[in-house]
């Protein structure tokens, strides 16, 4: 196995773990579990992980320890349930609750004082330039990536 396969071969290997002792083909590998396998590049996984298993809407779900756990959402209301709340009341205290939020959201919106904007400084002559993206940096000057300096260049 070639060195910059080894994350895509430890994925495969948990995968392989998971399915073998929780007995199920539809294992799936939690965003949290995936950035921590990948969090030192495709050539150096983690050597160990620890990892939690739940079960999420039919299919098993693997993360790390710390990650949240998804939860499924509630059911959306139907034409009787809303014909029920009509006649006894309960979609007016509803509305109360919501207006109560809006009003709360509002009162912290105004706490919070203005931001102050920051005035960029005008660069000093002899400070260095900003780098762009995909410019390295020379003594003489800065390079794309493609040009070389003349010292490297083939004669």
């Amino acid at each position: 196995m070639p060195r910059y396969m080894r994350t895509r071969k430890a994925v495969r290997a948990l995968r392989a773990y998971l399915i073998r002792h929780f007995k199920d083909k539809d294992i799936r590998i939690g965003q949290e579990l995936n950035d921590h396998i990948h969090s030192q590049g495709g050539e150096n996984p983690p050597v160990h992980v620890k990892v939690k298993v739940y079960k999420f809407k039919d299919k098993l779900i693997a993360d790390t320890i710390d990650a949240p756990v998804m939860k499924e959402e509630e059911k959306k209301k139907g034409v009787t349930e809303k014909i029920k709340e009509a006649i006894t009341g309960k979609k007016e205290e509803t509305k109360s609750a919501q207006e109560e939020k809006q009003e709360e959201t509002k009162k912290e919106v105004m706490k919070h004082p203005p931001g102050k904007k920051e005035e960029k400084e005008a660069p000093k002559e002899g400070a260095p330039k900003e780098q762009k993206a995909g410019e390295r940096t020379h003594k003489a000057g800065v390079f794309s990536k493609t040009q070389k300096p003349k010292h490297e260049k083939k004669k």
